[in-house]
């Protein structure tokens, strides 16, 4: 619980949201080719993320949302 209070709060403080961004960034330039290894070593992931980026396209393309 104290961890997920302490993850809210910093996600409003944007000058650590920043050093977040630029840490991820630093991470993914040294590792390019992460994503593209993990999924081809997990098939399942691609379906699911494969499933989910159309339910947010199709969501996208109607103008469905959660507010609705």
């Amino acid at each position: 619980m104290l961890n997920r209070a302490w993850k809210r709060r910093q996600r409003r403080d944007t000058q650590w949201r920043e050093q977040a961004n630029r840490n991820q960034r630093a991470w993914a330039m040294g590792y390019p080719f992460y994503w593209r290894g993990y999924r081809r070593e997990h098939p399942n992931y691609v379906v699911r993320d494969n499933q989910r980026r159309a339910r947010a396209l199709r969501r996208q393309r109607w103008g469905c949302s959660a507010k609705d």
